[in-house]
């Protein structure tokens, strides 16, 4: 058996990981719920062990989902079955789901413009350092 982990089980467990922290739940609060460890919901989430169909089924239930959102972004390569995930498909960070969990119970609108604002005066600050990083390389 190869070492390797395979494109769909590591999207899987991606999704499984964004869906687990956009709902606010912990591993251990999924785990408990679908019966197993929070280390195997670790394992799954980083795609270094396979999810079971019943098992996806139950962490599908638990996280309110279809189990095909489990299955999002992942795309077939070509007719030979090689299946892959998009080369751009950004993996989010929890620190990034967090954020955006946490933007989404602001009610006023004026304070989600004020904090964009401020994102994007920091993010426009970080590629003006990188690039004159990279200019003096």
């Amino acid at each position: 058996m190869s070492d390797d982990i395979h494109p769909v089980d590591l999207r899987v467990g991606q999704n499984v990981r964004r869906i687990r922290i956009r709902r606010g739940m912990s591993q251990t609060a999924l785990a408990t719920s679908v019966g197993i460890t929070f280390q195997q919901i670790q394992k799954y989430e980083k795609g270094t062990n396979r999810i079971s169909a019943s098992m996806m089924h139950d962490i599908a239930r638990t996280l309110d989902v279809e189990i095909m959102a489990l299955f999002a972004e992942i795309e077939t390569a070509d007719k030979t079955g090689d299946v892959s995930t998009p080369r751009d498909a950004p993996f989010i960070e929890e620190t990034d789901l967090r954020i955006i969990e946490k933007l989404s119970r602001i009610g006023k609108l004026e304070i989600k413009k004020n904090i964009l604002m401020l994102i994007d005066v920091i993010a426009a600050a970080e590629a003006s350092d990188a690039a004159e990083a990279s200019s003096r390389v």
